[in-house]
């Protein structure tokens, strides 16, 4: 008979990081700003540089309409973690609150030139272009979206998609 190999238990403060940046991450899908960034208050210092600590920390800032942080610590974490793409995206978004389109378009083409084959960064592109007034680069990009990543067509038609009134 062939024992099974032991799996390692989480330490008590693994544990504690999983449970705590899953506890924030619900209560900001929740809208509850305040509470999510009260859970990461209790994390530790070393915990602080994680990335997906950095990355919920972020959203939260944005939540909170701290673009300026927000955008510090986006190009910060782009830095520290070039491979992941959400912080380009939070840096770009947080630009493009603070009205910098021509920053946030500069930040999201400034991602590794891997993300720059995806329908998604074509998408992002294609909104810069038609905000800078550029509709035919806007049209192209969008055209290279749809053709990379036939799901975007989803986002499409729901942005371009009539509200109904609501039923009185």
């Amino acid at each position: 008979m062939m024992n099974s190999p032991q799996t390692e238990l989480p330490t008590p403060a693994e544990q504690h990081l999983r449970w705590t940046v899953s506890f924030a991450t619900g209560y900001l899908s929740l809208g509850m700003i305040r509470e999510a960034a009260r859970e990461l208050e209790c994390l530790e210092t070393t915990d602080l540089c994680r990335s997906d600590v950095i990355d919920l920390r972020i959203r939260i800032m944005l939540a909170r309409r701290h673009w300026r942080r927000a955008q510090n610590l986006a190009r910060a974490a782009m830095c520290m973690f070039p491979g992941m793409l959400e912080f380009y995206g939070h840096a770009a978004t947080a630009s493009e609150a603070r009205g910098d389109v021509v920053e946030a378009k500069r930040i999201w083409c400034s991602a590794p030139d891997l993300f720059h084959q995806s329908g998604y960064f074509h998408y992002k592109i294609a909104g810069y272009e038609a905000q800078l007034g550029n509709i035919d680069c806007a049209q192209e990009h969008i055209a290279l979206a749809l053709y990379l990543d036939l799901g975007i067509e989803d986002a499409l038609v729901e942005i371009s998609a009539p509200t109904e009134p609501p039923a009185v």
